[in-house]
């Protein structure tokens, strides 16, 4: 089985669907309201996880209601929750409005923007374990930056990160 490990966000999306859009300065009444599962990092996970890959998550989620509805999400889908720290603050949301196919998306990154270096340090075991490490521009450069670099230190992964949609340049300079 491919072991993944992700290194993004972690989001809780707040979907107000509505006739048309606000103007600026403008308040309207929704149509409906919902809320989902989001962040790049997590989708990641969770479509890594339903295609049979054995995958582990690495980021953080705020000490909240959020944080820990998403938590038990992702480890109803099969991810390996392990790695997510809990952190002071707010879990990360996306409030998105929705009108016939358009949206328009405001996100408030919270705890995402808490994970650090240390938090790839802590997690070194992972890194080693993976064959493909997953990371997004969801999260603050150095640990997206590292995530991208870790993989040389001799795990599986050597060589093989992929940051943003794209294959990552994995050398240490």
């Amino acid at each position: 089985m491919t072991r993944v490990l992700v290194v993004g966000s972690i989001n809780m999306d707040l979907v107000v669907s509505a006739k048309r859009m606000p103007k600026l300065g403008e308040t309207l009444l929704g149509d409906g309201f919902a809320t989902y599962p989001g962040g790049k990092g997590a989708n990641q996970a969770v479509a890594a996880a339903r295609l049979g890959a054995e995958v582990a998550l690495l980021g953080c989620v705020g000490d909240d209601a959020f944080g820990r509805d998403l938590r038990a999400h992702l480890e109803r889908e099969g991810v390996d929750c392990s790695r997510m720290a809990t952190v002071d603050g707010p879990t990360g949301i996306a409030a998105i409005t929705v009108s016939g196919g358009d949206n328009a998306i405001l996100v408030a990154p919270g705890a995402n923007h808490k994970l650090t270096p240390a938090h790839l340090d802590a997690a070194e075991q992972a890194f080693i374990e993976a064959d493909v490490v997953l990371t997004q521009l969801e999260i603050p450069g150095p640990p997206q930056e590292g995530a991208a670099v870790e993989p040389r230190a001799g795990g599986a992964a050597a060589g093989r990160a992929v940051a943003a949609g794209r294959a990552a340049d994995a050398q240490r300079t």
